[in-house]
């Protein structure tokens, strides 16, 4: 027993070095900042952090607020809100701020999944060098090396290996764990995994079922009893059912029909499917990718790199199919190999793409297209299914490495020959995913006005117009992160949200965010009286009565200009920001 334990946290450790070295340039940034190329998605992600901590130690935490989109706020339900994640992290969100706390998020994110990944093959190998490199596997695959450059609550996947285990637990009749308890722990996880992202959450239950199913059919097709696993399964279930949907039920409700909810998708839908050929072609994303596939690569996804995840490599692939056959009488080969081929088919989308060119309509028609018609199916993106892909590949080369190993110790009394002979059909495996780490770094201009004593001169709850305006395409998001850095001191209008007033550009179209949206990218409309009206009128409805603005930079000198002709007098300068307070809008 000492000696699992012991293990279990050497591959802990593992984990965490790999994760810790994947972000090392943001842990050794001497300034705040985000993985490079990705977007406004990490400010926001630092934001619900802030969020999180602010609104639990301020004693009111809600499904919506007003902090942001001043006087309207948004559903915090229909936004990656990452609740758990922040839960996780609220000791270093107060303790070292928002920016450390992020910083945390995204290395347990990496580490954790890995983690659960091993939790998940240790419980189907007897050798546990096998779900160490499984575990190691899933966390350097590309489906988390896109995510993590980008995404936290696509990226913390460590409950989906959790619940295929409880169903692992259901299944297998050598089990001491009441059905009920298993049902209490599916509960949890379902929650948990609801308050991290909905979407994975829809599509692990998509998959669960499809586990399920499978499950059945194998055991069927063996003749062998299912009664009572079913009766296991529905009594679990059941418990799941009651517990889960007491808890959720309201914040379901709030995510359909409650304030700001979002009406359908709140930006036209992206066809993100993977290509049939991504599962063999290697991105800019690993170390090793010739010119010549990178290339090709670039066109997958729409070109969305970060999205590109179902990459696992020839190796790989053939340790998946020779397994499949190999191991095809271990009912859990089986079921795996089958829910892995499943998945990724489910990835592909509702129509064939093949090297960046789609079949024609009619000719490359996939069940993916059933998916849309069921509840939350359209909200689940498709390519995000090669995660369960990637999970079952390293589930496969695990049960591989430990029959293997078995194998050669059958045949040879040398333990250095068995070993090396496993370890180096590991090896063939992984070294196409090694990741091009460490995640480069793109700096987030934060004035010092937001981390200093100096943000204390505004008052609480004071409404802020901002500049850069708070958007999607705005600064890597760095407005948001101004105000999670101040911890939530004050509010502000615009931002970068979901919500059912949205555009494509996820923000209010107001004509204070087109002028200064024109002002940022250098197309400063004139200031008629027209519109200096018309923005008057919107800063009067969202109560604004104080201006900060980053006067740095190329557009900065641009939006202090603008602004200080739009107010009528030129403001203070406090630790690198332009502040106009006490400002009257009549």
């Amino acid at each position: 027993m000492l000696r699992r334990y012991w293990r279990a946290g050497l591959a802990v450790l593992v984990y965490l070095l790999v994760a810790l070295f994947a972000f090392s340039h943001l842990w050794g940034a001497s300034a705040p900042a985000t993985q490079a190329n990705s977007g406004p998605d990490p400010g926001q992600s630092i934001w619900f952090l802030s969020y999180w901590a602010w609104s639990l130690v301020h004693g009111h935490p809600t499904l919506s607020t007003a902090l942001v989109n001043e006087p309207h706020g948004f559903n915090l339900i229909d936004n990656p809100s990452i609740a758990f994640p922040a839960l996780l992290v609220l000791p270093v969100t107060l303790l070292a701020g928002p920016m450390n706390a992020y910083y945390t998020a995204v290395t347990i994110a990496l580490a954790g999944s890995g983690v659960a990944c091993y939790a998940l093959i240790r419980r189907l190998t007897r050798w546990w060098g096998a779900a160490l490199i499984g575990g190691l596997a899933f966390e350097i695959s590309p489906y988390m090396v896109g995510q993590a450059s980008q995404h936290i609550h696509l990226a913390f996947v460590a409950i989906p290996p959790l619940i295929a285990l409880v169903l692992y637990e259901l299944c297998a009749p050598r089990t001491s764990l009441r059905p009920e308890i298993l049902g209490l722990i599916l509960a949890g996880l379902t929650i948990a995994q609801f308050f991290t992202s909905s979407e994975v959450l829809d599509s692990t239950a998509v998959m669960a079922v499809v586990t399920l199913v499978v499950a059945a059919l194998v055991h069927l097709a063996a003749r062998r009893p299912f009664g009572a696993i079913a009766e296991r399964v529905g009594r679990a279930g059941a418990v799941c059912v009651v517990v889960a949907g007491g808890v959720l039920a309201y914040p379901v409700w709030y995510a359909i029909s409650g304030p700001q909810h979002v009406h359908g998708l709140a930006s036209p839908p992206v066809p993100f499917r993977a290509d049939l050929a991504g599962i063999v072609v290697p991105t800019s994303l690993q170390a090793l990718a010739p010119a010549a596939a990178v290339h090709m690569s670039s066109h997958f996804v729409e070109g969305n790199l970060q999205e590109n995840g179902s990459y696992l490599g020839v190796p790989l692939v053939l340790v998946c199919i020779i397994g499949a056959i190999w191991l095809r009488r271990r009912p859990v080969a089986k079921v795996t190999a089958v829910t892995m081929a499943v998945a990724f088919v489910l990835s592909l989308g509702s129509s064939l793409t093949v090297t960046g060119s789609t079949v024609p309509p009619g000719h490359g028609w996939l069940p993916g297209r059933l998916l849309y018609h069921l509840p939350l199916g359209s909200d689940v993106i498709a390519v995000r299914f090669s995660m369960y892909t990637a999970l079952g590949a390293v589930v496969l080369l695990a049960l591989v490495l430990d029959q293997l190993r078995v194998w050669v110790a059958e045949r040879t009394r040398i333990p250095v020959v068995r070993d090396l002979s496993t370890l180096a059909v590991a090896a063939v495996c992984l070294i196409p995913l090694v990741p091009e780490w460490p995640y480069r770094t793109q700096p987030v201009p934060v004035p010092a006005f937001f981390t200093s004593s100096a943000v204390r001169s505004i008052a609480p709850g004071t409404n802020v117009l901002l500049y850069p305006y708070p958007a999607l395409a705005v600064d890597v998001g760095a407005p948001m992160v101004w105000q999670a850095e101040s911890f939530m001191r004050f509010r502000i209008v615009g931002g970068y949200y979901e919500s059912g007033d949205n555009n494509p550009f996820y923000t209010r179209y107001t004509r204070t965010y087109l002028t200064l949206q024109s002002v940022y990218v250098g197309l400063p409309p004139t200031l008629t009286h027209a519109l200096r009206a018309e923005i008057f009128a919107e800063m009067q409805q969202a109560r604004v009565t104080m201006i900060l603005a980053d006067p740095s930079g190329p557009a900065g000198p641009r939006g202090v200009a603008f602004l200080t002709a739009l107010v009528g007098r030129a403001p203070a300068r406090v630790g690198g920001v332009a502040i106009w307070r006490d400002v009257s809008w009549r």
